[in-house]
């Protein structure tokens, strides 16, 4: 049988991180973020973000905390 393969695209394993995320930080209230989410455009820029998290805040997504680009090492090898 051949080996397993754990092959993932960057947008699906960015999709499963900010679902683990919201549940921690719903389950966690004491954590200062609130929310996440997947490739959105920043704030006067053409570029998507890969992975964007949020302050906590009262009624709605606070602001802007983190955001980051998610390179797969995979994807890196194919290219080569």
């Amino acid at each position: 049988m051949p080996p397993l393969s754990y092959r993932q695209h960057e947008v699906s394993f960015c999709a499963d991180v900010s679902k683990w995320s919201d549940k921690i930080f719903e389950t966690h209230p004491e954590l200062p973020f609130g929310s996440s989410e997947i490739e959105r455009f920043g704030r006067g820029s053409l570029k998507r973000q890969d992975f964007r998290v949020y302050e906590r805040k009262e009624g709605g997504r606070g602001k802007l905390a983190l955001c980051g680009e998610v390179k797969s090492a995979f994807m890196l090898a194919d290219r080569e």
